[in-house]
């Protein structure tokens, strides 16, 4: 049986997708906190940069253990193709235009840094470790 081979555009795309996913649903209790009084409005910019590391590692993982490449390359593949959507939506979305650095700078460099994060810890779908025969007494 040949093992099948998927395109690695449409695996970046998948991690790209689980990323958003996981974004999203990690930014909703993190505004619902904010809006309540919950926690205070300084900690609105470091909940956004843990949601879009912890997102981005999510989606780097799925990337890694599917794509053909090399595991940081998938990682930061993936990475960067979230960035690149959460950049376009930025960019759409602010008439007055995105404080690039004030907080979509440190927002971006979270994101590749998740995509780094998964290339160091994700492992390619397949490959078994071997370990070695019990013995019995």
């Amino acid at each position: 049986m040949e093992k099948k081979t998927r395109p690695a555009g449409a695996m970046i795309a998948v991690g790209a997708l689980v990323s958003l996913c996981v974004y999203l649903s990690l930014l909703l209790p993190a505004a619902a906190l904010l809006v309540r009084g919950a926690v205070g409005e300084g900690a609105a910019l470091p909940m956004v940069l843990v949601c879009g590391l912890v997102a981005s590692c999510a989606g780097g993982l799925v990337c890694v253990s599917r794509c053909p490449w090399g595991r940081m390359t998938c990682g930061l593949a993936g990475a960067a193709a979230f960035a690149a959507a959460v950049a376009c939506v930025a960019a759409v979305s602010w008439r007055e235009g995105v404080a690039w650095l004030l907080g979509g700078l440190p927002v971006l460099c979270a994101i590749l840094g998740g995509g780094v994060l998964a290339g160091m810890l994700g492992r390619k779908r397949g490959k078994r470790v071997k370990r070695p025969a019990r013995r019995r007494l």
